[in-house]
């Protein structure tokens, strides 16, 4: 059996492994308080779906006191047909082995140490034309839910230009 020397790769969205995607500008500042800041760092678009990127940094770590699930950062997205999902981050890499149809709203990455934390998030399917809502918090480092509406529009035009790396996928 030939181990896999790149599983990050194999398993990065999984459903996107097949295609080159594309750069969305867009950065928020998703929360702050006094002892950590956290905001949306990128975003790639494909042709089913995309990735956004959540980065954090502390400022006082000795603040948080409680590294469980329940205290990890939290993303929530929903879409203007009312689909939504909420996740938090447990850190982690990578996702193992995940199966193709396994949800909206799911971590693909996640890490954080004494100074940063970085998440990375799937979501799937693409959202529909107009305002898709993006909510996040980290209870823990003092960072209340923080909700932003963006529009869709530069998400589903980067999309379309996404481009596949072979004629058929590979099982």
């Amino acid at each position: 059996m030939i181990k896999d020397r790149y599983p990050l790769l194999r398993n990065r969205g999984h459903h996107f492994r097949y295609e080159l995607g594309v750069p969305v500008d867009l950065t928020l500042l998703l929360g702050r308080s006094e002892f950590a800041a956290m905001w949306l760092g990128g975003l790639i678009a494909y042709s089913t779906g995309f990735e956004v990127s959540q980065i954090g940094v502390f400022r006082d770590w000795s603040a948080i006191t409680n590294q469980t699930a329940t205290t990890a950062p939290t993303l929530v997205i929903r879409f203007a047909d009312g689909l939504e999902s909420r996740e938090v981050g447990i850190p982690f890499m990578p996702v193992p082995n995940p199966p193709p149809n396994w949800g909206m709203l799911r971590e693909v990455q996640g890490q954080w140490n004494k100074s940063r934390w970085f998440w990375i998030w799937s979501v799937r399917p693409l959202p529909p034309r107009g305002e898709m809502t993006i909510a996040a918090s980290f209870e823990a480092a003092g960072i209340p839910e923080v909700t932003h509406a963006i529009d869709t529009e530069p998400i589903l035009e980067a999309a379309a230009h996404a481009v596949p790396l072979w004629k058929s996928h590979k099982e």
